[in-house]
């Protein structure tokens, strides 16, 4: 996709450009759509999502799911992203070089990865919903869900945990019990 495919669109606030077999987006092929809010890629045959999203200060909804991607970072991403997809691809990290955190994001998927290991830095202090199942961590760093005082679900299932540290766990949130569903009765 070319870098002035979407130089008319000022105005556009969602675009769906999913299940096609688009493998390449020019650097600033969004910057001519500054008030896009959703985007959906996913679908594809992308290796590299970064720089693509640097100028998209109103995307709230973005999946890349089922692409090709092989590195993430959170460094990637437009500071108000409040929902990220990018489960099915051949992720090995949630890499946040720059120690970003996102403020606004309150869900992520990332699950269908390769991904081995979770770290502190891997789940943004702000996430609600963390979905990682069927991917292949073994280890989960002491501290990892410390500061995620919104976490509310975390999906680890399928992977390849054998022993779950307690310090893994430890929250700051005020109300530490597990309520709701599927907890309640």
């Amino acid at each position: 996709v070319a870098k002035e495919a979407f130089a008319g669109l000022s105005n556009l606030v969602a675009l769906n450009l999913a299940g096609n077999q688009i493998d390449h987006l020019e650097a600033g092929s969004f910057d001519r759509t500054a008030g896009l809010q959703v985007l959906r890629l996913d679908g594809n045959a992308l290796t590299d999502i970064n720089g693509l999203f640097a100028g998209l200060h109103s995307l709230r909804w973005l999946n890349v799911s089922a692409n090709r991607i092989p590195l993430f970072d959170y460094s990637f991403l437009p500071a108000n992203v409040e929902w990220l997809d990018i489960h099915q691809n051949n992720l090995a990290e949630l890499g946040n070089y720059f120690q970003i955190q996102l403020p606004n994001l309150q869900a992520l998927d990332a699950s269908f990865n390769q991904l081995t290991d979770l770290t502190p830095d891997s789940v943004p202090d702000s996430v609600v919903q963390f979905f990682v199942n069927d991917n292949r961590i073994a280890t989960i760093a002491a501290n990892t869900f410390l500061k995620k005082a919104n976490l509310s679900r975390v999906d680890l299932n399928s992977n390849n945990l054998r022993t779950l540290d307690p310090a893994c766990a430890s929250c700051s949130n005020s109300n530490p019990r597990a309520t709701g569903w599927p907890f309640s009765r």
